[in-house]
Protein backbone atom coordinates (compact mmCIF):
# COMPACT_ATOMS: atom_id res chain seq x y z
CA UNK A 1 0.00 0.00 0.00
CA UNK A 2 2.89 2.20 0.75
CA UNK A 3 4.46 1.45 -2.53
CA UNK A 4 1.26 2.49 -4.39
CA UNK A 5 1.02 5.49 -2.59
CA UNK A 6 4.59 6.93 -3.62
CA UNK A 7 4.20 5.61 -6.81
CA UNK A 8 0.97 7.93 -7.49
CA UNK A 9 2.60 11.13 -5.88
CA UNK A 10 5.53 10.46 -8.29
CA UNK A 11 3.01 10.28 -11.49
CA UNK A 12 1.29 13.14 -10.18
CA UNK A 13 5.01 15.03 -9.39
CA UNK A 14 5.82 14.04 -12.83
CA UNK A 15 2.43 15.07 -14.54
CA UNK A 16 2.66 18.20 -13.35
CA UNK A 17 6.77 18.64 -14.44
CA UNK A 18 5.41 17.24 -17.92
CA UNK A 19 2.87 20.28 -18.14
CA UNK A 20 5.24 23.08 -17.23
CA UNK A 21 7.87 21.79 -19.96
CA UNK A 22 5.47 22.11 -22.24
CA UNK A 23 4.66 25.58 -21.41
CA UNK A 24 8.73 26.43 -21.02
CA UNK A 25 9.17 24.51 -24.64
CA UNK A 26 6.60 27.24 -25.96
CA UNK A 27 7.99 30.33 -24.36
CA UNK A 28 11.36 29.39 -26.06
CA UNK A 29 10.04 28.53 -29.54
CA UNK A 30 8.35 31.86 -29.60
CA UNK A 31 11.36 33.57 -28.55
CA UNK A 32 13.53 32.12 -31.17
CA UNK A 33 11.01 32.68 -33.73
CA UNK A 34 8.84 35.88 -32.76
CA UNK A 35 11.00 38.24 -35.37
CA UNK A 36 9.91 35.90 -38.05
CA UNK A 37 6.19 34.93 -36.79
CA UNK A 38 5.87 38.87 -37.00
CA UNK A 39 6.57 39.47 -40.85
CA UNK A 40 3.78 36.86 -41.52
CA UNK A 41 0.17 38.51 -41.81
CA UNK A 42 -3.07 37.56 -41.09
CA UNK A 43 -4.07 33.88 -41.19
CA UNK A 44 -0.53 32.97 -41.88
CA UNK A 45 0.35 34.14 -38.39
CA UNK A 46 -2.66 32.67 -36.63
CA UNK A 47 -1.65 29.42 -38.45
CA UNK A 48 1.94 29.39 -37.02
CA UNK A 49 0.73 30.32 -33.70
CA UNK A 50 -1.77 27.73 -33.32
CA UNK A 51 0.50 24.75 -34.35
CA UNK A 52 2.86 26.07 -31.28
CA UNK A 53 -0.12 26.71 -28.72
CA UNK A 54 -1.54 23.28 -29.52
CA UNK A 55 1.58 21.26 -28.44
CA UNK A 56 0.30 22.41 -24.59
CA UNK A 57 -2.95 21.32 -25.26
CA UNK A 58 -5.49 20.86 -28.28
CA UNK A 59 -7.88 22.55 -27.09
CA UNK A 60 -6.23 25.69 -26.90
CA UNK A 61 -6.09 27.94 -29.34
CA UNK A 62 -4.53 31.94 -30.11
CA UNK A 63 -6.30 34.41 -32.24
CA UNK A 64 -5.99 38.17 -32.31
CA UNK A 65 -8.02 40.43 -29.94
CA UNK A 66 -10.47 42.09 -32.21
CA UNK A 67 -12.07 41.67 -35.68
CA UNK A 68 -9.69 44.60 -36.74
CA UNK A 69 -6.70 42.09 -36.68
CA UNK A 70 -4.40 44.07 -33.88
CA UNK A 71 -1.34 41.92 -34.24
CA UNK A 72 0.47 42.86 -31.41
CA UNK A 73 -2.16 41.78 -28.95
CA UNK A 74 -3.10 37.93 -28.98
CA UNK A 75 -6.32 35.64 -26.85
CA UNK A 76 -4.96 32.39 -25.67
CA UNK A 77 -8.29 31.39 -25.50
CA UNK A 78 -9.78 27.67 -24.68
CA UNK A 79 -13.61 28.36 -25.84
CA UNK A 80 -15.14 28.82 -22.30
CA UNK A 81 -13.62 25.60 -20.99
CA UNK A 82 -13.11 26.09 -17.44
CA UNK A 83 -10.75 23.40 -16.55
CA UNK A 84 -7.94 24.90 -18.87
CA UNK A 85 -8.34 28.25 -17.21
CA UNK A 86 -5.37 27.20 -15.00
CA UNK A 87 -3.41 25.94 -17.55
CA UNK A 88 -3.90 29.23 -19.62
CA UNK A 89 -3.06 31.68 -16.52
CA UNK A 90 0.01 29.53 -16.06
CA UNK A 91 1.12 30.25 -20.08
CA UNK A 92 0.51 34.11 -19.43
CA UNK A 93 2.13 34.36 -16.25
CA UNK A 94 5.29 32.49 -17.32
CA UNK A 95 5.22 34.70 -20.72
CA UNK A 96 8.96 36.05 -21.69
CA UNK A 97 8.98 39.89 -22.52
CA UNK A 98 8.54 40.76 -26.18
CA UNK A 99 8.80 43.98 -27.81
CA UNK A 100 6.37 42.98 -30.43
CA UNK A 101 3.71 40.55 -28.94
CA UNK A 102 1.55 40.48 -26.02
CA UNK A 103 -0.66 37.92 -25.02
CA UNK A 104 -3.72 37.92 -22.76
CA UNK A 105 -5.78 35.03 -21.09
CA UNK A 106 -9.31 34.59 -22.21
CA UNK A 107 -11.32 36.92 -24.64
CA UNK A 108 -11.96 40.16 -22.59
CA UNK A 109 -14.70 42.26 -23.45
CA UNK A 110 -14.68 44.76 -25.30
CA UNK A 111 -16.41 48.41 -24.68
CA UNK A 112 -18.83 49.64 -27.13
CA UNK A 113 -18.81 46.41 -28.89
CA UNK A 114 -21.53 45.77 -31.43
CA UNK A 115 -21.30 42.43 -33.07
CA UNK A 116 -19.29 39.88 -34.49
CA UNK A 117 -18.10 39.96 -38.42
CA UNK A 118 -16.77 37.63 -40.60
CA UNK A 119 -16.79 37.62 -44.46
CA UNK A 120 -19.51 39.82 -44.97
CA UNK A 121 -21.76 37.40 -42.05
CA UNK A 122 -23.10 39.65 -39.33
CA UNK A 123 -24.63 38.97 -35.93
CA UNK A 124 -25.47 42.14 -34.52
CA UNK A 125 -26.21 42.29 -30.97
CA UNK A 126 -29.11 45.26 -31.82
CA UNK A 127 -30.76 42.02 -33.82
CA UNK A 128 -30.43 39.53 -30.88
CA UNK A 129 -32.75 38.61 -27.38
CA UNK A 130 -32.17 36.37 -24.20
CA UNK A 131 -34.36 34.65 -22.52
CA UNK A 132 -32.95 33.89 -19.16
CA UNK A 133 -34.51 30.55 -17.02
CA UNK A 134 -33.22 29.34 -13.19
CA UNK A 135 -32.85 26.21 -13.31
CA UNK A 136 -31.69 24.07 -9.96
CA UNK A 137 -28.40 23.39 -11.64
CA UNK A 138 -28.25 27.36 -11.96
CA UNK A 139 -28.80 29.83 -15.01
CA UNK A 140 -29.81 28.52 -18.23
CA UNK A 141 -30.08 31.08 -20.82
CA UNK A 142 -31.52 30.90 -24.49
CA UNK A 143 -30.33 33.46 -26.90
CA UNK A 144 -32.31 34.42 -29.82
CA UNK A 145 -31.05 35.98 -33.35
CA UNK A 146 -33.80 37.67 -35.83
CA UNK A 147 -32.05 36.35 -38.96
CA UNK A 148 -32.88 38.32 -42.06
CA UNK A 149 -29.62 36.76 -43.89
CA UNK A 150 -30.27 33.49 -45.29
CA UNK A 151 -26.31 32.94 -45.22
CA UNK A 152 -26.21 32.68 -41.47
CA UNK A 153 -27.34 28.82 -40.61
CA UNK A 154 -27.54 27.57 -37.45
CA UNK A 155 -23.33 26.50 -37.34
CA UNK A 156 -22.39 29.69 -37.88
CA UNK A 157 -24.97 31.03 -35.62
CA UNK A 158 -23.39 28.78 -32.60
CA UNK A 159 -19.99 29.36 -33.32
CA UNK A 160 -19.85 32.83 -33.57
CA UNK A 161 -22.47 33.34 -31.21
CA UNK A 162 -20.63 32.32 -28.77
CA UNK A 163 -17.95 34.33 -29.62
CA UNK A 164 -20.78 37.50 -29.72
CA UNK A 165 -20.88 36.65 -26.06
CA UNK A 166 -17.52 36.61 -25.05
CA UNK A 167 -16.83 39.59 -26.83
CA UNK A 168 -19.54 41.74 -25.16
CA UNK A 169 -19.61 40.04 -21.50
CA UNK A 170 -15.95 38.61 -21.51
CA UNK A 171 -14.96 34.58 -21.88
CA UNK A 172 -14.70 33.97 -17.71
CA UNK A 173 -18.02 35.61 -16.77
CA UNK A 174 -19.91 33.77 -19.71
CA UNK A 175 -18.41 30.64 -18.48
CA UNK A 176 -18.68 31.17 -15.06
CA UNK A 177 -22.25 32.60 -14.57
CA UNK A 178 -24.61 31.38 -17.15
CA UNK A 179 -24.38 27.14 -16.76
CA UNK A 180 -25.54 26.22 -19.93
CA UNK A 181 -27.16 27.86 -23.04
CA UNK A 182 -28.83 27.37 -26.58
CA UNK A 183 -28.46 29.93 -29.53
CA UNK A 184 -31.65 29.64 -31.54
CA UNK A 185 -33.47 31.66 -34.59
CA UNK A 186 -36.81 33.91 -33.90
CA UNK A 187 -38.84 31.79 -35.95
CA UNK A 188 -37.98 28.70 -33.88
CA UNK A 189 -40.10 30.81 -30.85
CA UNK A 190 -43.63 29.08 -31.51
CA UNK A 191 -42.16 25.96 -32.35
CA UNK A 192 -40.26 25.46 -28.97
CA UNK A 193 -42.79 27.12 -27.26
CA UNK A 194 -41.19 30.03 -26.00
CA UNK A 195 -43.12 32.73 -27.64
CA UNK A 196 -44.69 33.89 -24.60
CA UNK A 197 -41.77 34.20 -22.17
CA UNK A 198 -39.95 37.99 -21.61
CA UNK A 199 -36.77 38.21 -23.13
CA UNK A 200 -34.78 41.05 -23.14
CA UNK A 201 -31.99 42.91 -25.40
CA UNK A 202 -29.03 41.43 -25.50
CA UNK A 203 -27.03 44.66 -24.73
CA UNK A 204 -28.80 44.15 -20.96
CA UNK A 205 -27.04 40.90 -20.57
CA UNK A 206 -24.32 42.26 -18.32
CA UNK A 207 -26.63 44.18 -15.92
CA UNK A 208 -29.16 41.15 -15.89
CA UNK A 209 -25.41 38.79 -14.36
CA UNK A 210 -24.56 41.57 -12.15
CA UNK A 211 -28.10 41.72 -10.90
CA UNK A 212 -28.92 38.33 -10.27
CA UNK A 213 -25.65 37.76 -8.82
CA UNK A 214 -26.57 40.37 -6.14
CA UNK A 215 -29.28 39.10 -5.48
CA UNK A 216 -27.78 35.77 -4.85
CA UNK A 217 -25.74 36.93 -2.49
CA UNK A 218 -28.45 38.44 -0.46
CA UNK A 219 -30.41 35.66 -0.71
CA UNK A 220 -27.84 33.35 1.29
CA UNK A 221 -26.62 36.43 3.64
CA UNK A 222 -29.04 35.65 6.29
CA UNK A 223 -27.70 31.35 6.36
CA UNK A 224 -23.88 33.01 6.12
CA UNK A 225 -24.67 35.01 9.16
CA UNK A 226 -25.91 31.94 10.67
CA UNK A 227 -23.09 29.73 9.70
CA UNK A 228 -20.70 30.11 12.98
CA UNK A 229 -18.48 32.74 14.69
CA UNK A 230 -17.86 35.37 13.49
CA UNK A 231 -14.40 37.16 14.64
CA UNK A 232 -13.73 41.13 14.69
CA UNK A 233 -10.58 41.05 12.86
CA UNK A 234 -10.24 44.87 12.36
CA UNK A 235 -12.58 48.09 13.11
CA UNK A 236 -11.96 51.38 11.47
CA UNK A 237 -13.36 54.93 11.85
CA UNK A 238 -12.21 57.35 9.82
CA UNK A 239 -8.83 57.04 8.75
CA UNK A 240 -8.17 55.45 12.28
CA UNK A 241 -7.82 51.87 12.03
CA UNK A 242 -7.57 49.10 15.34
CA UNK A 243 -6.58 45.39 14.58
CA UNK A 244 -8.47 43.28 17.07
CA UNK A 245 -7.65 40.04 19.05
CA UNK A 246 -10.15 37.92 17.33
CA UNK A 247 -10.14 35.40 20.39
CA UNK A 248 -11.51 38.22 22.24
CA UNK A 249 -13.58 40.26 19.69
CA UNK A 250 -16.25 38.05 18.16
CA UNK A 251 -20.04 38.08 17.24
CA UNK A 252 -22.48 34.67 17.60
CA UNK A 253 -25.23 35.14 15.85
CA UNK A 254 -29.03 32.47 16.69
CA UNK A 255 -32.02 32.16 14.33
CA UNK A 256 -34.28 33.19 17.21
CA UNK A 257 -32.79 37.02 16.81
CA UNK A 258 -30.42 36.95 19.58
CA UNK A 259 -26.76 37.28 19.25
CA UNK A 260 -23.71 36.71 21.46
CA UNK A 261 -21.05 39.40 21.36
CA UNK A 262 -17.44 39.38 22.78
CA UNK A 263 -16.06 42.77 22.60
CA UNK A 264 -12.37 43.01 24.83
CA UNK A 265 -12.82 39.94 26.64
CA UNK A 266 -16.24 41.42 27.99
CA UNK A 267 -19.80 39.08 26.57
CA UNK A 268 -22.95 40.63 25.86
CA UNK A 269 -26.60 39.38 25.02
CA UNK A 270 -27.61 41.36 22.26
CA UNK A 271 -30.59 41.14 19.75
CA UNK A 272 -30.43 41.27 15.64
CA UNK A 273 -32.32 41.42 12.77
CA UNK A 274 -31.78 41.23 8.97
CA UNK A 275 -33.52 43.34 5.96
CA UNK A 276 -31.85 42.96 2.89
CA UNK A 277 -28.04 44.05 3.63
CA UNK A 278 -29.17 46.09 6.71
CA UNK A 279 -27.91 44.32 9.51
CA UNK A 280 -29.64 45.62 12.62
CA UNK A 281 -27.93 45.15 16.32
CA UNK A 282 -29.34 46.30 19.16
CA UNK A 283 -26.83 46.82 22.02
CA UNK A 284 -27.39 48.36 25.42
CA UNK A 285 -30.90 49.42 24.13
CA UNK A 286 -29.81 51.34 21.36
CA UNK A 287 -30.14 50.10 17.24
CA UNK A 288 -27.45 50.56 15.70
CA UNK A 289 -27.44 49.90 11.94
CA UNK A 290 -24.81 48.76 9.35
CA UNK A 291 -24.93 48.15 5.70
CA UNK A 292 -23.52 44.30 5.27
CA UNK A 293 -21.38 44.09 1.99
CA UNK A 294 -20.41 40.60 1.57
CA UNK A 295 -16.68 40.05 -0.02
CA UNK A 296 -16.51 36.41 0.09
CA UNK A 297 -17.86 33.25 2.01
CA UNK A 298 -16.03 34.18 4.59
CA UNK A 299 -15.41 37.84 5.05
CA UNK A 300 -18.12 40.32 5.55
CA UNK A 301 -17.84 44.84 6.07
CA UNK A 302 -20.25 46.08 8.31
CA UNK A 303 -20.57 49.91 7.71
CA UNK A 304 -22.32 52.86 9.20
CA UNK A 305 -21.59 56.31 10.25
CA UNK A 306 -20.27 57.36 14.18
CA UNK A 307 -19.26 60.89 14.90
CA UNK A 308 -19.54 61.86 11.39
CA UNK A 309 -17.16 59.41 10.19
CA UNK A 310 -17.45 55.96 8.37
CA UNK A 311 -17.27 53.26 10.99
CA UNK A 312 -15.98 49.69 9.36
CA UNK A 313 -16.00 46.33 10.94
CA UNK A 314 -14.33 43.78 8.96
CA UNK A 315 -16.00 40.44 10.36
CA UNK A 316 -13.99 37.05 8.98
CA UNK A 317 -15.63 33.60 9.73
CA UNK A 318 -12.47 30.61 9.81
CA UNK A 319 -15.13 27.34 9.60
Amino acid sequence: MHRVIILVLLLVSFSKSFGQSKIEIFWQDFKSNEVEISKLKGEDQLGRFNKMIKKISLNLSIEFLDELQNQNNLIITSDGNKKLYPLIDSIINTQIKSEIFNFIALRQAIPDFKGFKLNGKELPIEKMTFVPQQMENGLFIIFIFDNESESIDREFLENYGMNTIDYLIGERKFSEEINDFEFIFTKDLETINLSGLASFPLIQLNNYLTKTKETKIKSNLESLILSGKWYIESVKLGSKERTTNKNENWILFYPNGKSEILTDGKKSFEKWSLNNDILSITIDSKQHEFKTDLINNNTIILSSFMDKNTLRIKLKNYK
